[in-house]
């Protein structure tokens, strides 16, 4: 007979899983940011406006 896993193990499961892909989401997001910023501000100084 095969014990069936609680649901909270599920929920703390999936939270943790869903925490993972948020922070993932947020890195991400905020490494394209940078990346964006930074090159328009190396365009605009390259411009010498």
């Amino acid at each position: 007979m095969q014990r069936r896993p609680s649901p909270l193990s599920i929920k703390s499961k999936a939270l943790s899983i869903s925490e993972n892909g948020t922070s993932c989401v947020i890195n991400f997001s905020t490494s394209i940011t940078l990346f964006i910023y930074f090159s328009t501000t190396e365009g605009i100084s390259d411009r010498g406006l």
